[in-house]
């Protein structure tokens, strides 16, 4: 399981470890959890200051402390074999690519892309980096995994996690509501098969063979098309037992 996003959003209660990662250990999964994590604060100055307004700030020791409370959260109570953590801080944006329908940096006079919020590289970037630690870590045990769930770390479960089908074997199943015009990007399970250019998302912003889209949803669908993962399910009780 992947779990992304700033680490004051992510509650010191979440379900996400006793209702999408216990569930799996009951029935025989062997679950690892991957933490990336934003931390610190941004500056005053910083384009993405107001995302923080009104959020608690840590000193590098809370931050710390925090971090290992989480860590033991997926341990103990999910019942995790291990959670391997990656942290990072925004010191610069990654360079956008250029478009004539790109605002603010980047641009250019390549149709490739519609408007685009400042935050998408970094979304693009998170994933890549997600993956590049899933990749690590099967190196260093000589191990692949069967399916990743990825989620963000501000997501509450009502429910349990549903456990994968036969159908969810074959293909990408994702959250049915909020499409944008595309595959929902907040949650999926995805099979081993298709998780490196599901998560490489970086790779694909990058690659010019990729057009015409204007939002991350609208990306993933072009991704699962030329992957063959076309048949994208979207069962119901994602619907119900997830809020992000």
């Amino acid at each position: 399981m992947t779990v992304h996003g700033e680490q004051i959003r992510l509650d010191p209660n979440s379900t996400i470890a006793t209702r999408a990662v216990r569930p799996y250990v009951a029935n025989g999964y062997e679950v690892v959890v991957f933490l990336t994590l934003q931390t610190g604060r941004p500056k005053r100055t910083s384009w993405h200051y107001n995302r923080f307004r009104g959020l608690p700030e840590y000193s590098p020791e809370e931050e710390t402390a925090a971090l290992d409370r989480i860590a033991e959260h997926f341990l103990s109570l999910g019942g995790a074999s291990a959670v391997v953590v990656h942290t990072y801080d925004l010191a610069r944006l990654p360079p956008m690519m250029p478009s004539s329908r790109t605002g603010g940096p980047g641009r250019g006079s390549v149709k490739r892309f519609e408007l685009m919020w400042t935050s998408y590289i970094i979304h693009c970037l998170v994933h890549s980096n997600i993956w590049r630690d899933v990749e690590s870590y099967e190196r260093q045990t000589n191990r692949i995994f069967d399916i990743l769930l990825k989620t963000r770390a501000d997501s509450f479960w009502l429910t349990d996690a549903a456990l994968p089908s036969t159908q969810h074997a074959s293909s990408v199943s994702v959250k049915q509501c909020l499409s944008w015009s595309g595959y929902n990007d907040k949650f999926a399970y995805i099979p081993r098969k298709f998780a490196k250019p599901w998560m490489q998302l970086l790779e694909a912003y990058h690659d010019p063979t990729y057009f015409g889209f204007k939002n991350s949803e609208q990306l993933q669908k072009l991704i699962a098309t030329r992957y063959r993962a076309r048949e994208i399910l979207r069962p119901a009780v994602l619907r119900r037992n997830l809020y992000v």
